[in-house]
């Protein structure tokens, strides 16, 4: 069964949070579950596959369907505040 979420990204490390809805418990990721194994942007959209580790809830065959406004700047844009 898939899920969605948003990834709660924590600076650098090689792992993130998802959060599922709001008041429900985060799910764990790790960055070998993600497409080039590389944590989402913070606040992207994203399907996910749960599964357990060591009995705790985990995210798995991470894709992502959304990315956040702040990450998704188009290359016009830039190129706009640069003129």
């Amino acid at each position: 069964m898939q899920h969605v979420g948003q990834v709660r990204k924590l600076g650098t490390k090689p792992y993130a949070f998802i959060r599922k809805t709001l008041g429900s418990e985060d799910i764990f990721v790790h960055q070998n579950e993600c497409p080039g194994r590389t944590i989402p942007p913070d606040g992207s959209i994203v399907e996910f596959r749960l599964g357990t580790y060591k009995e705790r809830p985990v995210a798995r065959d991470i894709v992502i369907v959304a990315l956040p406004e702040a990450a998704s700047v188009s290359t016009e844009a830039v190129t706009n505040v640069e003129a």
